[in-house]
């Protein structure tokens, strides 16, 4: 078993265009999407004031935290809202990345896309990676991306035939043209519904590979786009799988 890592990633939402930023540091180098990186303890990190966790409403009206944010506060580590936003604080604005840096509506309406579980080769290494991948309006535009970390940052709507997107960026952007295409009742359909035309050219044949992820909760990506790419046959046994995974059998 490899090494297993928790990680968190924003798509920046900047004057109602959707950014995206190209890595500049493996895994993917080169490659464009959202901006995020590794889950830290608290006390490595100074907590930005997005660090909150996720609350999830129960049938009965009660609301409990998330596993991952419940496991967050089990080893004291930031809740992965905060991971994204500090994040993204960090690697766009190098200048100033520290929380007192930030107003309040400097990062507004973030909210969870979804998640999603990979494996990745570092230095020759497996790397387990269990990836949140969350969208947030950002109110200023004083970019100063880190050098180290970010090769590149552009609207999505910029990116050509000859950029590459990693796994993970494709699959999140899947999820968000399913749930706005089926109007799929959620806070991303209410808060980014007006995001479709910027995303859907990007959804044709050929961008989503078969195997480039092992999926977690972003069922567009999971049922939607296989059957629609790979056909009713190939895509049956994925369907399955997922849905046995929400019904409890997997």
């Amino acid at each position: 078993m490899g090494l297993q890592v928790y990680t968190a990633f924003l798509f920046p939402v900047v004057d109602g265009r959707l950014f995206v930023g190209q890595r500049n540091t493996p895994p993917f180098e080169g490659f464009w999407g959202p901006i995020g990186g590794k889950n830290d303890s608290r006390k490595n990190v100074a907590p930005s004031r997005w660090d909150s966790p996720k609350l999830i409403e129960k049938m009965g009206g009660h609301k409990v935290l998330s596993i991952v944010d419940r496991y967050s506060d089990m080893i004291g580590a930031e809740y992965m809202q905060g991971t994204a936003v500090r994040e993204c604080c960090e690697e766009l604005f190098s200048d100033e990345k520290f929380p007192d840096d930030f107003e309040d509506d400097d990062f507004s309406d973030v909210v969870r896309v979804g998640s999603l579980d990979d494996c990745v080769e570092i230095k020759g290494r497996t790397v387990e990676t269990a990836n949140y991948i969350y969208i947030s309006r950002v109110g200023r535009t004083d970019f100063s991306p880190s050098p180290r970390e970010i090769a590149g940052f552009k609207p999505l709507t910029e990116i050509t035939s000859g950029d590459r997107m990693f796994p993970l960026a494709k699959l999140a952007l899947a999820h968000m043209h399913y749930l706005i295409e089926f109007e799929v009742p959620s806070e991303f359909t209410e808060g980014y519904g007006s995001l479709r035309e910027q995303i859907e050219p990007f959804l044709q044949e050929g961008f989503i590979a078969e195997g480039e992820a092992r999926y977690g909760d972003m069922f567009g990506a999971m049922i939607y786009y296989p059957e629609r790419y790979f056909g009713r046959e190939q895509s049956e046994p994925m369907v399955r799988e997922v849905l046995d995974r929400i019904r409890g059998k997997g």
